[in-house]
């Protein structure tokens, strides 16, 4: 008998950028808080994204030998460097671990590492970003044993829309939780930059499939440090408040009296992570 999953949350916390971008509020302008997953048996592990800059895959690092897990196998949700960057920092730390994705995201990756986006990378986050990337390997499957229970890795829709296409998430069956890479963000405003109507209307699409799945817990790769991970969300804009097109004069959300028949009929799960205190399930 396969010994309980548990999952784990550690939340990188905003960076300041330079440069390229400019702040969308009062402030300065800084890259999103981005989390990664562990879920573990009793001895071994498997991590969900791999964070940006080497100096937070190191924290990440520690963290996960503080664990005392046997760390097997990195998975990355999609293409975008800010979470996977950070590989060349976990496996030279965990160098018996795999890092892996699914085949159709590889060249998305890839392209991570062309001059243009190289040149990006290092003039928002200058003197942080690894001289040479490590692009995951191919899945084979789209299934990742972890002590006898199954993780299964969905490719969202067709075309895997969520910020960037194609992405995926991972369905945890034995923690009824979905880790949802960029398909769902936390009180975080998207990345929409790569993205147009029909592209957003299929993001939300793939918002949908993960409520098919009715899962218990769904993670966000970018959430607020102070936040929880959206645990069954109320309605399809909770996962995507800023994508659905709202007609004038027909507000929704809190106080407007807008319901969906799924609403609330589970609790929240209690799991509050923190820059370093990360959550538990």
């Amino acid at each position: 008998m396969s010994s309980p999953l548990h999952l784990d949350l550690f939340v990188v916390l905003y960076k300041p950028i330079t440069g390229l971008i400019p702040p969308m509020s009062k402030g300065e302008p800084t890259w999103p808080a981005t989390s990664v997953s562990l879920i573990s048996g009793e001895r071994d592990a498997v991590l969900i994204d791999a964070v940006l800059t080497p100096e937070d895959a190191g924290r990440v690092a520690e963290w996960i030998r503080a664990t005392g897990k046997n760390l097997t196998t990195i998975y990355i949700t999609h293409g975008h460097g800010d979470h996977f960057f950070g590989l060349t920092t976990l496996l030279a730390a965990f160098p018996d671990a795999r890092a892996v994705t699914t085949a159709a995201v590889i060249p998305d990756a890839q392209e991570q590492l062309s001059p243009d986006l190289m040149k990006f990378w290092n003039a928002i986050l200058p003197g942080q970003i690894p001289e040479h990337p490590i692009v995951p390997d191919a899945l084979d499957g789209d299934v990742i044993d972890l002590e006898g229970h199954q993780l299964h890795i969905i490719t969202v829709i067709t075309v895997g829309q969520s910020d960037t296409a194609p992405s995926t998430i991972v369905h945890i069956p034995d923690l009824d939780a979905v880790a949802a890479g960029d398909v769902a963000y936390n009180g975080i405003h998207q990345w929409l930059a790569d993205t147009d109507h029909e592209k957003r209307m299929q993001w939300i699409a793939s918002g949908e499939q993960i409520e098919a799945l009715d899962p218990a817990v769904v993670v966000a790769s970018h959430m607020r440090p102070d936040d929880g991970p959206r645990c069954r969300p109320r309605r399809h804009q909770d996962l995507h408040p800023r994508l659905r097109p709202v007609p004038a004069r027909e507000p929704f959300g809190p106080g407007t009296g807008r319901q969906d028949d799924g609403a609330a009929r589970r609790p929240r799960q209690p799991v509050h992570p923190v820059d370093s205190s990360p959550g538990r399930l």
